[in-house]
């Protein structure tokens, strides 16, 4: 069984890559709403008023996942990382592994 500093490491891998697809696709999602922004025709502006609320909520999701994603990070710096904040027991491994962003384990999350 690996050691939990080493399963820290490996989620801190995986929430940095995490952190930087979420950036480069809310930057996309950001340049989306730009050049919709743009557009003249009335059906266009409908379309478009539709499609940039679809990108305005993912942008949202994004944005809370991101925080999520910072949370554990700084979790892994403070070293405590893979406790539940609730009952203040260590989680699953499976769990971590699977959602290294998790704060509570699955008895607690109920």
């Amino acid at each position: 069984m690996p050691s939990s500093q080493t399963q820290a490491n490996a989620a801190k891998e995986t929430l940095l890559q995490h952190r930087a697809s979420i950036l480069r696709l809310r930057g996309g999602n950001d340049a989306g709403v730009s050049s919709l922004a743009g557009e003249r025709r009335v059906d266009e502006l409908a379309e478009n008023e539709e499609i940039s609320g679809v990108l305005v909520l993912l942008s949202e999701r994004e944005t809370r996942e991101l925080r999520e994603v910072d949370a554990a990070l700084a979790r892994i710096e403070r070293g405590t990382w893979g406790l539940c904040e609730t009952c203040h027991r260590p989680m699953d491994g499976k769990r971590l592994k699977a959602l290294p962003e998790a704060r509570t384990c699955t008895t607690c999350e109920v």
